[in-house]
């Protein structure tokens, strides 16, 4: 099935919780590509943006490294993740040709959260379970009282990268492997996210003339933006199943959090989206900014987006301050 033939109502396979928990790759099988995605995809750039930030006195950034990485986290975090590993593969929220839907998989390469068919596996998994046992990275699986709210918080926003089972994407994600470009595209994140770390180095020592210019190019535009970017990520998982409000009858934690919701392009409107997960708009009211929604729409007017799905009628607890 290509991005340009599904349709918005085909967002994934309707799972059964009994169905669901036997659908995993045992943690034990896949250790040593755990560890080594996690040191490549998050060690290597946090180390980098520590020596970036070290080397600030004798090395500070330039106005194109700044500019890069601004532009590289809108489209990498914005629309590679946001709009499409999320929207449009994990939930299948609208519809675009085959070509954008083959350069938003590699903007979300980019961005070091994984190939994107084990992206919208785990996703997928998440909301089928969302914050009861099967659930990869719930904060609320730990036990009670502080201890087992720290232990949750840590799993959720890291710790669940090196214990969770991996969903088995034959039965999470047959769409995108039965898809011969989108599965193609996905097996070569390596990659993809080799060329987001390099591109700024190029750039900046190309347009400086400079090795210097290139490898502030590389830890700022590149590891740092990286770095920066999965704990922006990684925070939906735990701070908005923590802290925020609940607006929707979800039957989760799921939260509302005003304050992330620019950087993260409206993924932090998180109670709305469990509200009704295949809908392409998160933010609900006009104050709700949801930038990735706007891409989308911006999208639509180009001819390159079609089939845009609505929210679902809502059971919303409002009042006033909402």
């Amino acid at each position: 099935m290509t991005a340009e033939s599904a349709t918005a109502d085909d967002m994934a396979p309707q799972f059964t919780a009994l169905d669901g928990m036997s659908h995993t790759i045992p943690y034990r099988h896949l250790v040593g590509m755990r560890y080594s995605y996690v040191l490549l995809s998050h060690v290597i750039p946090l180390v980098g943006a520590l020596t970036a930030i070290a080397l600030i006195p004798w090395m500070p950034p330039t106005v194109l490294d700044i500019a890069m990485a601004l532009a590289l986290w809108a489209l990498t975090i914005g629309v590679g993740i946001s709009v499409g590993y999320h929207r449009l593969f994990s939930h299948r929220a609208f519809r675009t040709p085959t070509a954008i839907a083959v350069v938003i998989t590699i903007l979300g390469s980019m961005a070091a959260q994984g190939p994107l068919i084990i992206w919208v596996s785990l996703h997928r998994r998440h909301h089928q379970f969302s914050d009861a046992p099967g659930d990869p990275h719930s904060p609320w699986l730990s036990g009670p009282g502080l201890s087992g709210w720290l232990r949750g918080f840590w799993h959720a926003h890291f710790g669940w990268l090196l214990t969770h089972d991996m969903p088995d994407p034959l039965f999470y994600a047959p769409d995108l492997l039965k898809d011969k470009t989108l599965n193609r595209t996905s097996r070569l994140f390596l990659v993809w996210y080799l060329l987001g770390l390099g591109l700024p180095a190029l750039i900046g020592g190309v347009v400086f003339q400079s090795w210097a210019a290139a490898l502030t190019g590389f830890l700022w535009a590149g590891c740092l933006r990286v770095a920066v970017g999965l704990q922006l990520t990684w925070s939906i998982n735990s701070i908005c199943h923590l802290f925020g409000r609940h607006t929707h009858d979800t039957g989760d934690h799921s939260m509302n959090l005003a304050w992330l919701a620019i950087p993260s392009f409206g993924e932090s409107w998180h109670n709305n989206h469990h509200q009704s997960p295949a809908a392409a708009a998160f933010g609900r009211r006009w104050w709700q900014v949801d930038l990735g929604y706007l891409f989308i729409l911006t999208l639509k007017r180009l001819g390159m987006a079609q089939e845009i799905k609505p929210p679902r009628s809502s059971t919303a607890r409002e009042d006033a301050s909402t």
